[in-house]
Protein backbone atom coordinates (compact mmCIF):
# COMPACT_ATOMS: atom_id res chain seq x y z
CA UNK A 1 0.00 0.00 0.00
CA UNK A 2 1.50 3.56 -0.98
CA UNK A 3 0.51 4.73 2.71
CA UNK A 4 3.04 2.66 3.74
CA UNK A 5 5.71 4.62 1.67
CA UNK A 6 4.69 8.05 3.56
CA UNK A 7 1.71 9.26 0.68
CA UNK A 8 -0.85 10.84 3.33
CA UNK A 9 -3.38 11.28 0.63
CA UNK A 10 -4.88 9.24 -2.35
CA UNK A 11 -8.25 10.06 -4.46
CA UNK A 12 -10.57 7.47 -5.54
CA UNK A 13 -13.27 5.82 -6.73
CA UNK A 14 -15.62 4.21 -4.50
CA UNK A 15 -15.60 2.26 -1.41
CA UNK A 16 -12.34 0.77 -0.35
CA UNK A 17 -13.32 -1.83 1.96
CA UNK A 18 -12.38 -2.84 5.39
CA UNK A 19 -9.07 -2.79 5.65
CA UNK A 20 -7.98 0.49 4.31
CA UNK A 21 -9.59 1.57 7.81
CA UNK A 22 -6.22 0.14 9.83
CA UNK A 23 -4.21 1.27 6.88
CA UNK A 24 -5.15 4.51 7.59
CA UNK A 25 -4.70 4.65 11.07
CA UNK A 26 -1.36 3.23 11.33
CA UNK A 27 -0.42 5.86 8.68
CA UNK A 28 -2.08 8.83 10.00
CA UNK A 29 -3.42 8.86 5.87
CA UNK A 30 -6.46 10.01 4.41
CA UNK A 31 -8.81 8.61 1.52
CA UNK A 32 -10.32 10.92 -0.52
CA UNK A 33 -13.56 9.78 -3.77
CA UNK A 34 -14.19 12.65 -6.24
CA UNK A 35 -17.95 13.55 -6.71
CA UNK A 36 -18.96 11.71 -9.95
CA UNK A 37 -20.09 13.50 -12.95
CA UNK A 38 -18.43 16.74 -13.01
CA UNK A 39 -15.05 15.77 -14.29
CA UNK A 40 -14.89 19.03 -16.38
CA UNK A 41 -15.25 21.15 -13.24
CA UNK A 42 -12.40 18.78 -11.66
CA UNK A 43 -9.82 18.77 -14.47
CA UNK A 44 -9.95 22.74 -14.48
CA UNK A 45 -9.19 22.25 -10.70
CA UNK A 46 -6.00 20.58 -11.21
CA UNK A 47 -3.07 23.17 -11.67
CA UNK A 48 -0.07 20.84 -12.37
CA UNK A 49 0.40 17.03 -12.60
CA UNK A 50 3.58 14.55 -12.90
CA UNK A 51 3.75 11.20 -13.38
CA UNK A 52 5.67 9.57 -10.33
CA UNK A 53 4.97 5.89 -10.95
CA UNK A 54 4.37 3.58 -13.41
CA UNK A 55 4.25 5.37 -16.42
CA UNK A 56 3.40 2.97 -18.41
CA UNK A 57 -0.31 2.43 -17.21
CA UNK A 58 -0.32 5.70 -18.81
CA UNK A 59 -4.01 7.34 -17.25
CA UNK A 60 -3.62 4.83 -14.60
CA UNK A 61 0.00 5.84 -13.38
CA UNK A 62 0.70 7.21 -9.91
CA UNK A 63 0.32 11.34 -10.44
CA UNK A 64 1.36 14.53 -8.13
CA UNK A 65 -1.01 17.09 -8.39
CA UNK A 66 -1.52 20.55 -7.06
CA UNK A 67 -5.29 21.02 -7.10
CA UNK A 68 -6.82 24.20 -6.08
CA UNK A 69 -10.41 24.43 -4.99
CA UNK A 70 -11.05 20.35 -5.56
CA UNK A 71 -14.36 19.01 -4.09
CA UNK A 72 -13.77 16.13 -2.41
CA UNK A 73 -15.45 13.86 0.28
CA UNK A 74 -12.80 12.30 3.06
CA UNK A 75 -14.21 8.57 2.80
CA UNK A 76 -11.61 7.36 5.25
CA UNK A 77 -9.80 9.42 7.85
CA UNK A 78 -6.92 9.08 10.20
CA UNK A 79 -9.51 7.91 12.92
CA UNK A 80 -10.79 4.82 11.08
CA UNK A 81 -14.04 6.51 10.30
CA UNK A 82 -15.49 5.16 6.44
CA UNK A 83 -17.98 7.82 5.04
CA UNK A 84 -19.70 5.04 3.15
CA UNK A 85 -20.70 2.77 5.80
CA UNK A 86 -21.37 5.52 7.88
CA UNK A 87 -24.09 7.04 5.36
CA UNK A 88 -25.37 3.55 4.11
CA UNK A 89 -25.99 2.49 7.54
CA UNK A 90 -27.38 5.90 8.39
CA UNK A 91 -29.92 6.13 5.74
CA UNK A 92 -30.64 2.06 6.03
CA UNK A 93 -31.99 2.89 9.91
CA UNK A 94 -33.94 6.23 8.38
CA UNK A 95 -35.60 3.93 5.68
CA UNK A 96 -36.47 0.92 8.10
CA UNK A 97 -38.15 4.14 10.30
CA UNK A 98 -40.29 5.51 7.67
CA UNK A 99 -41.19 1.75 6.58
CA UNK A 100 -42.60 0.94 9.92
Amino acid sequence: MLFEYGVKAAIGKGNRGVSIRQVCMDNTAACFSAIGGISATLFSCIKSAAIVAYEDLKTEAIQRLEIEDFPLLVTNDTHGRDLYTEEVEKYRRILNQEAS
